[in-house]
């Protein structure tokens, strides 16, 4: 790895300060609306014009800055082993200032501070030093100074050392450069900004090597090169580089859905109750790593070799490699053995287990693989899992209580799904996983390749849900002064300022044993603050309602100081009580998930997906139901008396013609409910789901997607300025392809809002009256073009002009066009017989109902129609008559007594 090399001086660290730090952690509201610009655009805009003025004044090496940008993602910086406390006595022990002093308490109390500080360490520390400061003005470290003095801050763990290393920056810097230099050192510099914001400004494939190696130096030194593209060999797995581990699909799949994305024969293994950990071997196992799912390096558990004896599980595996393997990744699971009864043991016994210091029971640490993603420097992430498992047998050997290949089951139908299941049921275990051997291994992905299913699946909405508490509420009785229920919530993971933001959820009170509560309480104390109604915590939570105030928590807690549990519970429901806009019923807590963090938890955008998968489950099944039943019924021509105003009118309405794959390519997002005729948004969405259609709800620029919307909505208002190109359609689009069974032309009356050139476009599909070329018009759209047309003062001579327009007719010989509709068509048109005196206003309406009727079956006939006389001919198809619906009961019953087979249009 190359490293790039830079021409100009190292910058002040105060250019960090003000080009940066500052600007990104300001309250943006106030330039936005005077840009007109989104916050998280004009973030974007710092954060790309601080990346460019560095590659012209400074060069191409940018790590030195993000090192200081991103200190929790640099792992070339050891650990400080530096908290709250003892950085605390250092800054104390700095300034000379008595530990019994109100300022030693201040810091001391940090997270108690009655202040508008507390909570935050750097901004109590810089009240402090603000006032002993030794210059006032920003100081001449540069960005090289700070990096050589936090790496020698890195190895020191002396306390006189460290204290050294603070007595320098302080002499040299100011108070406000020592509130960030302080937040570096904690590794929570917290920008607003996330590190894929900043990587994705850096270069388009920074966040995809991040994710297979976890270096930001590779992503510095590889890709300074905006130009260049990253090889797809390079965006693989490599030796000694955590990566981001495959995920198996996070949905709800009955057995019939899983077996429509597998293969004829696939894998089905089972999910043991461990953490998921890589192991990297090289050297022929005189190097090891051991990483979580969280990127934590273990190995100072696991050992560093064969020949480390700290370790609790490396040096009883040489006889588990083969000879001839120099190096290896493996993914796999890491459980609690017990080596008295042979059996896994629950997750919370794994760590107590892998401390060889403090554990001297039963229990060890074993290590279940069932993957091989590396061997002998071949990336293998790309062959098949079918080829890695046969790599897999060939070069590991199971060693009963160390290390275990975990055993696959060939299956080819429901049957061994449910007895793979029952039998682990039976055993206690998690559940199984259900593999397509034929797939590849996808880095930092959910894939339906591989599926999970516990038991809970079979009976329950989704799978179990990994949510994080926000919020207490004390209980009554024996639970008196004690939390008995926690409000958990989602996270809402694109809100760019504040992405520790939870959305309230629901509230969680059973389940729980004594020991459970006792360990969440242990856990979190002293991290919960008291809610206080006039300044509630947005910075981290939101509840429903206008002043943020249902179901409001007696306490509140940080999502990183809380834990994340594993909740199950009967259905969704909605609910306006909670942020989220949804809630679950009868909620259940089942495990707390010490591997998980807040980052990790279920956010907004996933449980809405898992949702999806249920209601379009729900929808198939509907749909099947309606199709079977529609079976059972005579295929002889239904009578359909429709009236003029007919239209999509009601949620229970069914299409006689349904193309499930109708809108197979099209992916809608819906913003309101259709508002004349009345129909939800949900059953909108239902019916497009039903019809192959994809549904989001979330607007995304970057994806192409169908908006639907009947009306200019506030969420429109907001999203039109940034895209004035955007396309909306009305319902009626959608309506209009369902009802044709086929996707239709677009017309002006579909679009809500388009560019001109889409409304040009949309034009040349209708005539110069609005109605449409290629498909029925509507006697609804017909009778408003009428409306428009030329008044004939004297409509007395109508039979004339009828003959007249008829000799035009058949002199053309035309009927072949491919303008003539309604060819084949033979229609009736039910004008009064009304005398030729008028003698009041209604026979003046009627004249004038006659006239319109005219003028439309001119239309029919001009576009291929034969007009009938008689309403008994066996040869009507069709019946027009003006929107009276005494005279359509009149029609009912006649047709209904001559059996006349026809449509009422």
């Amino acid at each position: 790895m190359s490293e790039p090399q830079n021409h100009g001086k190292s910058p002040l660290f105060s250019h960090l300060v003000v080009s940066l730090f500052e600007p990104l952690t300001k309250n943006l509201t106030h330039l936005s609306a005077i840009t007109q610009k989104k916050p998280q655009v004009l973030k974007g805009q710092i954060i790309e014009r601080f990346i460019n003025q560095w590659r012209k004044t400074v060069g191409d090496d940018i790590y030195p800055a993000f090192r200081l940008v991103m200190p929790d993602k640099d792992k070339e910086r050891d650990m400080y082993g530096l908290k709250e406390k003892n950085l605390g006595r250092i800054i104390l022990k700095t300034l000379s200032i008595s530990p019994v002093s109100p300022e030693a308490q201040a810091i001391k109390n940090w997270k108690q501070n009655s202040k508008a500080t507390a909570g935050d360490f750097s901004n109590i520390c810089y009240d402090i030093i603000q006032k002993r400061e030794v210059i006032t003005s920003f100081g001449d470290m540069t960005i090289e100074d700070v990096n050589n003095l936090l790496n020698q801050l890195s190895t020191e763990s002396v306390f006189d050392k460290q204290l050294e290393v603070f007595q320098e920056l302080y002499n040299r810097m100011n108070a406000e450069e020592l509130r960030w230099i302080i937040r570096i050192v904690l590794r929570y510099v917290h920008l607003g900004a996330t590190e894929k914001t900043i990587f994705n400004y850096w270069h388009p494939d920074a966040v995809a090597l991040f994710n297979v190696t976890s270096s930001l130096k590779r992503v510095c030194y590889e890709l300074f090169d905006s130009n260049y593209r990253l090889p797809n060999s390079q965006q693989e797995v490599s030796l000694m580089s955590c990566f981001v581990p495959q995920l198996a699909s996070y949905q709800k799949k009955s057995y019939d859905d899983i077996i429509k994305l597998m293969p004829r024969e696939f894998y089905i293994e089972e999910k043991f109750d461990g953490e998921r950990i890589q192991l990297h071997m090289s050297g022929y196992g005189s190097h090891f790593k051991f990483w979580s799912r969280k990127a934590k390096d273990y190995t100072y558990l696991y050992g560093s070799s064969y020949n480390d004896t700290k370790g609790s599980l490396t040096k009883y595996l040489k006889d588990a490699f083969n000879s001839k393997v120099s190096n290896i990744i493996l993914d796999g699971e890491m459980v609690a053995w017990d080596t008295d009864d042979q059996v896994i043991v629950p997750f919370g016994s794994l760590k107590a287990s892998a401390n060889e210091k403090t554990n001297t029971g039963k229990e060890k640490p074993m290590y279940c693989v069932f993957d091989i993603l590396f061997l002998n420097n071949v990336s293998l992430v790309r062959y098949s899992l079918q080829e890695r498992r046969k790599a897999l047998n060939i070069v590991l050997k199971s060693l009963p209580g160390f290390i275990q290949i975990v055993p696959v089951k060939m299956a080819t139908g429901k049957q061994d799904i449910t007895q793979s299941l029952q039998k682990v049921i039976q055993d206690a275990s998690e559940g199984i996983i259900v593999k397509d051997p034929r797939a590849r291994y996808i880095v930092s992905q959910r894939s339906d390749s591989w599926i999970k299913v516990k038991p809970e699946y079979t009976k329950e909405f989704g799978e179990n849900l990994d949510v994080c508490v926000i919020g207490g509420y004390y209980g009554s009785g024996r639970r008196g002064q004690k939390l008995a229920s926690f409000l958990c919530g989602l996270r809402s993971e694109d809100d760019q300022k504040f992405p520790q933001r939870f959305w309230s959820f629901c509230r969680v009170g059973g389940g729980f044993t004594s020991q459970e509560y006792a360990h969440i309480q242990h856990i979190t104390h002293g991290k919960w603050h008291k809610w206080d109604p006039l300044s509630p915590p947005l910075k981290y939570m939101e509840l429903a309602g206008q002043f943020n105030d249902k179901e409001r928590p007696d306490l509140w807690i940080k999502p990183e100081n809380s834990v994340i549990l594993e909740i199950k519970a009967a259905q969704v429901r909605p609910s306006d009580s909670y942020r989220a806009g949804l809630t679950l019923r009868f909620p259940r807590f089942r495990k707390l998930r010490d591997d998980r963090s807040w980052e990790t938890a279920l956010s907004f955008r996933e449980f809405i997906k898992l949702r999806q998968e249920t209601d379009a489950q729900r929808a198939e099944k509907q749909l099947s139901f309606e199709q079977h039943r529609r079976k059972n019924i005579s295929t002889r021509n239904k009578l359909q008396i429709i009236g003029a105003e007919d239209s999509f009118t009601t949620d229970d309405k069914v299409i006689d013609v349904v193309n499930c794959a109708l809108f197979n390519n099209f992916t809608f997002y819906i913003m309101s409910d259709v508002q004349k005729p009345r129909v939800s948004k949900g059953h909108l969405e239902r019916l497009i789901k039903a019809h192959g259609g994809q549904i989001t709800q979330f607007y995304n620029e970057c994806i192409l997607f169908t908006i639907i919307s009947d009306k200019i909505t506030f969420r429109l208002n907001a999203i039109l300025p940034q895209n004035p190109s955007l396309i909306v359609f009305k319902p009626s689009w959608v309506f209009d392809c369902i009802e044709n069974n086929t996707i239709v032309k677009i017309e002006p009356g579909h679009l809500l809002h388009a560019t001109i050139e889409m409304r040009e476009k949309a034009a040349k599909n209708v005539d110069k009256y609005g109605l449409s070329i290629y498909q029925m018009s509507k006697m609804l759209e017909t009778k408003a073009a009428l409306i428009n047309l030329p008044r004939i003062k004297n409509p007395i001579n109508m039979v004339e002009k009828e003959i007249i327009q008829q000799k035009i007719i058949d002199k053309l010989n035309c009927s072949h066009s491919a303008g003539f509709i309604f060819a084949g068509l033979e229609l009736y048109f039910d004008r009064y017989q009304i005398g030729s005196k008028v003698h009041s206003e209604e026979e003046l309406q009627q004249y004038r109902t006659n006239y319109e009727l005219w003028i439309l079956s001119c239309k029919a006939r001009f576009a291929g129609a034969k007009e009938l006389t008689s309403i008994e001919d066996s040869a009507v198809t069709h019946i027009i008559t003006p929107d009276d619906p005494s005279r359509i009961k009149e029609l009912r019953f006649l047709i209904s007594s001559e059996a006349v087979e026809a449509y009422i249009s």
